[in-house]
């Protein structure tokens, strides 16, 4: 018989937010990951206002996705 312990049960994920995630949840999903998408830009707007400007325009940004991605690099592939 071994007496190796059993293996430690993997992390549990965060769930992803709502259907309806905002630009709030995004920019802290993007804070959380350190990504540079969540810095102010150099005139000052936060990325709440960044998302929000682009959710008034044709290509608003998908925040779903972004509040769902594991890695910078993955907000970053979200379309």
């Amino acid at each position: 018989m071994c007496d190796t312990p059993p293996p430690s049960p993997a992390p549990t994920p965060e769930p992803p937010p709502p259907a309806g995630a905002t630009c709030a949840d995004a920019c802290d999903r993007l804070r959380a990951l350190g990504c540079e998408a969540a810095a102010p830009t150099p005139e000052g707007a936060s990325c709440e206002m960044v998302c929000g400007n682009a959710a008034a325009s044709p290509a608003p940004l998908p925040v779903a996705c972004i509040s769902r991605a594991p890695t910078c690099a993955a907000a970053d592939q979200c379309e």
